[in-house]
């Protein structure tokens, strides 16, 4: 294993277990619902920040899949266990808008080894 300058390996592998971990969960859950949409990773849309300025915040904008035609289908299992609208719960699998692919986690502490490194040269 290469280490870059200033790293210690304790730091190297505990980035190196999260993302075996995040690999792990992936091939885990591909495995139960190899039927899932490719659109959106089975979670039935995206969300994301809005920002509308400094005095009024920030919303979690949700925005719905469209990558099938028929939204009856299900975003988890791929069957027909949607209502006609594309509500939950399935009816096959139980989805209901609140299982997808697993999304990498937010790497590990950031570690101090470079700020040691830099230190130590002063």
């Amino acid at each position: 294993m290469k280490l870059f300058k200033g790293h210690k390996l304790r730091c190297v592998l505990r980035r190196k277990i999260a993302r075996w971990r995040y690999q792990y969960q992936t091939w885990r859950w591909t495995r139960r619902w190899p039927h899932y949409c490719p659109g959106c990773a089975g979670w039935g849309g995206s969300s994301f920040q809005e920002s509308h300025g400094m005095p009024y915040g920030s919303e979690t904008v949700y925005d719905p899949c469209w990558y099938t035609d028929n939204p009856a289908i299900c975003h988890r299992c791929g069957e027909l266990g949607l209502d006609e609208c594309g509500g939950g719960p399935c009816s096959v699998c139980g989805w209901n808008y609140d299982d997808g692919l697993h999304q990498m986690d937010e790497e590990p502490d950031m570690c101090r080894c470079f700020e040691d490194y830099t230190r130590s040269d002063w």
